[in-house]
C-alpha cells in the first residue's frame, strides 16, 4: 500500500471516501485497521486524517494526544526512507468515534461543491517521487508537536490542522495543499522554537535574580 494520489476525474474523491466509511461503520466505532483493509491505496492518508481529526474538535482528547501523536510520528517515517507506510497494531485497534466521522462526512458533504473548485490534482511533483520524503518530514514534525505536552490553549489543533493538509493534499493529489501543510508545519516548527527560546530566557532572568 502507498499514498501515491490516484487520478481524479470529477472533483475531490474525499467525500466519497468518507461517504463509504460512514455507511460502513453503520453507527458503531470504526477501527483504523478496518479502514486500512477497505480503502486499499488510500487507506493509509485516510487513517492520518481520520486520527488527526477528533484533535481540531472543540472536545477533550483525554490525553491521547501524546501516544497518537508518536504513533503517527513513527509511522511517517517510512515515507522519509522510502517505503511503505504502516502503522502500529496500537493505531490499528484505535476506533474512530460515529459521530467524529458522521461530522467530518457532513462538513465534507456540504463543502463538496466548494471544494471540487479549490482541490484538484494539481504540482504532482510535491505529493509523489522523492517529494513523499519531504511530506513524510513534515507528518512526522506534525506529528511529533502534537503529541508534546503544551500547556496552552489549541496546542493540539494547530498540528492537527498541519496533517489534515498534508492528508488532504495526498488524498487529492493537490500538491499546492501539500505544499500549505509544509507551510503549517514550517510556522509550528518556528513557533516552538521561539517559544523554548523565551521560555529558557525566562528560565536564565529567574535563576540570575536568585544568585
Amino acid at each position: 500500500m502507498s499514498l501515491r494520489p490516484a487520478v481524479t476525474t470529477a472533483g475531490p474523491r474525499l467525500a466519497e471516501d468518507l461517504a463509504r466509511l460512514t455507511a460502513l461503520a453503520d453507527g458503531q466505532p470504526l477501527p483504523i485497521g478496518r479502514v486500512l483493509a477497505t480503502m486499499e491505496e488510500r487507506g493509509y492518508a485516510l487513517a492520518f486524517l481520520l486520527l488527526a481529526f477528533p484533535f481540531v474538535l472543540p472536545i477533550p482528547s483525554l490525553g491521547m494526544s501524546a501516544p497518537i501523536g508518536l504513533c503517527l510520528a513513527l509511522a511517517s517515517l517510512t515515507l522519509i526512507r522510502g517505503g511503505q507506510p504502516s502503522v502500529p497494531p496500537f493505531l490499528e485497534r484505535r476506533a474512530i468515534a460515529y459521530p467524529a466521522l458522521k461530522a467530518l462526512h457532513a462538513a465534507s458533504s456540504r463543502t463538496r461543491r466548494l471544494s471540487g473548485r479549490v482541490l484538484r490534482p494539481r504540482l504532482g511533483a510535491l505529493t509523489s517521487g522523492p517529494a513523499r520524503a519531504l511530506v513524510g518530514l513534515s507528518l512526522c514534525c506534525a506529528a511529533v508537536i502534537l503529541a508534546l505536552p503544551i500547556p496552552l490553549p489549541l496546542s493540539n489543533f494547530f498540528p492537527a490542522a498541519a496533517i489534515l493538509l498534508l492528508a488532504i493534499g495526498l488524498l487529492e493529489g493537490d500538491g499546492l495543499v501539500v505544499l500549505a501543510g509544509h507551510a503549517a508545519t514550517a510556522g509550528l516548527c518556528l513557533g516552538l522554537y521561539l517559544a523554548w527560546g523565551a521560555a529558557m530566557a525566562g528560565v536564565h532572568r529567574v535563576a540570575a535574580w536568585l544568585v
